[in-house]
């Protein structure tokens, strides 16, 4: 092949990774968390999806709640007095509460049976610092975690202690109670993910990272936990043995927090790497990453009932609210034209590319820039297979034999 020839093949590859119009993520709206800049902590959405409650840093500290669709403050709570920042918000499942984990221990518990929350109780967890706390499924315990090593329960309706667990050799960093109601997991800077029945007796510990272990989550049946750690890794774990059952990995720095969509097929994660990554559960394949450089590192991701929309918190103070549904159709920016054509697409195997004049060479690309699939070819009929990439989003370049590049964007859905 002559000069000319990989020289045009090199602006290819260069052109593969401008941008394209494919909308496999959109920012739905940006928000602030409080009246002047703060980092945002901790998002949570509420069980029907409508809201979503963030907590800030401080001084002094925010609590909002944002109208999901509208991104409009629909409430605003300052914390005063000797209260610093927020470092975990939870909506209770029924509804009728909202609580905010404040960093010196206390935990504040909001009624929210009326048209906005109303500070209930403000109970005092005995700690120097606290991390994370989640609702029962029943909305009527909450858990905390903190660097006393101990995992508290708490009543809500009058705020008394229940139970006291020593959890981990240091801090809990995270907290997450099952689905069913019958168990509570915790992550600890330990290192460790541990399994308890809401008594407190120890049902299994799960070891395998090698930092801190800053978020746990149960899949929605139960029969998975998901883990994230400053060990940039995520891991997912058998419930019922505590067999690990893979490692994720691709983020570029601590994975500061992890969710699993309600349906179970996708994992989203929020890095000290500046970015959201989703993956698919079943396989652990990357799916998309996105995010807004600027707003800084990630602190707090939520995916939001309907499976598709993921709220997110960072270092500038944004609470972000971004769809990552993947498109149906796409839109290209092409050049020269639209004669490329490509079927079918979506796909799922392998894809079918006619084109207007004879191609030389083609290239496949993910959504990051890396080149997943590339040759030589020659005439203007041939397919390429697609077996084994992660579904999403892709961008196809083809450079011709009268040096013309086109280009198109691939959703690839499923593996093979």
């Amino acid at each position: 092949m002559n000069q000319n020839i990989r020289r045009k093949i090199k602006l290819l590859q260069v052109a593969a990774m401008l941008p394209l119009l494919v909308g496999a993520q959109d920012t739905i709206w940006v928000r602030k968390n409080a009246p002047t800049e703060k980092e945002t902590y901790s998002v949570a959405f509420s069980a029907d999806g409508a809201r979503v409650f963030s907590g800030s840093e401080c001084s002094p500290a925010y609590l909002r709640v944002f109208a999901t669709v509208a991104g409009s403050v629909s409430w605003e709570y300052e914390l005063g007095g000797t209260l610093m920042c927020v470092s975990g918000v939870k909506m209770s499942t029924d509804g009728t509460h909202v609580a905010a984990m404040e960093e010196l221990g206390n935990l504040l518990i909001f009624d929210y049976s009326g048209s906005t929350p109303v500070l209930e109780n403000t109970v005092s967890t005995g700690t120097s610092g606290a991390f994370a706390l989640d609702f029962s499924p029943d909305g009527t315990k909450i858990v905390t975690g903190c660097t006393n090593n101990k995992m508290n329960i708490y009543r809500v309706s009058d705020g008394d202690l229940l139970h006291t667990i020593t959890a981990h050799n240091t801090w809990v960093m995270s907290v997450d109670w099952s689905p069913n109601g019958n168990f509570v997991v915790s992550g600890g800077s330990d290192n460790l993910v541990r399994l308890w029945d809401t008594s407190g007796m120890l049902i299994r510990t799960m070891t395998g990272h090698t930092g801190a272990v800053q978020s746990v989550r149960f899949s929605a049946d139960g029969n998975y936990i998901i883990s994230g750690s400053k060990d940039d890794r995520i891991k997912v774990w058998e419930s019922a043995t505590g067999n690990l059952v893979r490692t994720i990995s691709g983020h570029g720095g601590d994975v500061m927090q992890v969710d699993i969509s309600d349906n179970g097929e996708r994992i989203v994660s929020g890095s000290a790497d500046s970015t959201i990554r989703v993956w698919n559960f079943a396989t652990g394949g990357q799916l998309m990453q996105f995010g807004i450089p600027s707003s800084g590192k990630v602190y707090t991701v939520d995916f939001a009932p309907d499976n598709h929309h993921v709220a997110v918190g960072t270092a500038k103070g944004d609470v972000q609210l971004w769809d990552i549904e993947l498109p149906t159709a796409v839109a290209d920016e092409m050049q020269p034209g639209s004669a490329l054509q490509v079927c079918p697409n979506p796909c799922t195997e392998s894809i079918f590319i006619a084109g207007p004049e004879a191609v030389v060479a083609f290239t496949v690309t993910d959504m990051a820039g890396k080149d997943v699939r590339g040759n030589y070819v020659s005439g203007k009929y041939f397919s390429i297979s697609l077996a084994g990439l992660p579904q999403g989003v892709y961008v196809l370049s083809v450079l011709t034999a009268n040096g013309n590049t086109y280009r198109r964007s691939i959703v690839k859905n499923g593996f093979n």
